[in-house]
């Protein structure tokens, strides 16, 4: 897939170019509450899930000093940027730390290496179920109540729940089954609105035609049927 966008600049973008102006405190808080998931899971994968808080911690620090999303590339794909970026800090971010590579096969080994594709598309989808999740909760929390409760979704603190039978959900939401089945498909129709409307905050909406399906698909993997209107 091409690594740059069109001309047009997405959210993401409009916003890391406040960075440097009066109003660049409220600009860090919306990258950093938007990315701050995809972040920890990424450095935990590259420098075990041990270190992640810790590292993350350290990372906003880097990107603030370093200057590192203003000097980027505003034609680049953000994610791919982003994944190398978080790649060569994990590098350096354990140099500093004196840690050497675990033995191969060692538990919580650090490995930073090339994510793979599905692997990247994998936590990066996660970050945006959960920045979505987030939005259908300000507009429809019962929709998303019932959608975290039937497919065992992180909540708010990130602690995925027990995915529950549609007789278990009904017992938790006190309601009957047939009233389950109609807020599944309307949860997963609003879901879908709000993925839609995260990815064009992420990506832009020149690049919605290819993204989408990917992030679904990779939605469908973790969740089965999640992802479906």
């Amino acid at each position: 897939m091409p690594d740059h966008v069109p001309s047009t600049l997405a959210t993401y973008w409009t916003q890391i170019g406040k960075l440097d102006q009066s109003h660049a405190e409220s600009a860090w808080g919306w990258f950093i509450e938007r990315y701050r998931g995809f972040v920890h899971d990424v450095l935990a994968r590259h420098v075990g899930s041990a270190r992640a808080d810790a590292a993350t911690s350290d990372f906003w620090s880097y990107l603030f000093v370093g200057d590192v999303l203003q000097r980027a590339d505003r034609g680049r794909r953000l994610r791919g940027f982003l994944v190398g970026v978080l790649r060569n800090f994990a590098r350096q971010w354990l140099r500093r730390q004196g840690t050497s590579l675990a033995p191969a096969g060692a538990a919580d080994e650090p490995s930073v290496v090339d994510l793979p594709e599905e692997e990247e598309m994998a936590l990066w989808a996660e970050n945006v179920l959960h920045n979505a999740l987030a939005e259908m909760q300000r507009r429809w929390p019962n929709s998303a109540l019932v959608l975290r409760c039937f497919y065992g979704l992180r909540d708010a603190s990130g602690q995925p729940e027990r995915p529950l039978s549609v007789t278990e959900t009904a017992a938790r939401l006190q309601c009957n089954v047939n009233a389950v089945h109609q807020a599944l498909h309307r949860g997963r129709q609003r879901l879908r609105h709000c993925v839609e409307l995260e990815l064009k905050n992420l990506v832009g909406s020149a690049e919605m035609a290819a993204e989408m399906p990917l992030v679904l698909a990779a939605i469908g993997r973790r969740s089965p049927g999640l992802s479906h209107e």
